[in-house]
């Protein structure tokens, strides 16, 4: 078996969802309310981004 540095991002989640089955659909919908509410507060989030590593229109690509 590979290491966790070797896999790609598609092994890493196959592994996480094999070993945590029931927390994935929560996971998957908490996302989906993290990925709507920053859609519909865009210019709160743009206001107050301190993020450097992405951009907040990086990150607001991402989500959507």
């Amino acid at each position: 078996m590979k290491s966790i540095a070797q896999l790609d991002n598609t092994a890493k989640v196959k592994l996480l969802h094999e070993l945590f089955p029931r927390e994935v659909k929560p996971i998957i919908e908490n996302l989906k309310e993290v990925c709507s509410d920053f859609e519909m507060h865009q210019q709160q989030y743009r206001d107050n981004w301190d993020f450097g590593f992405f951009s907040f229109d990086e990150w607001l690509s991402l989500s959507r």
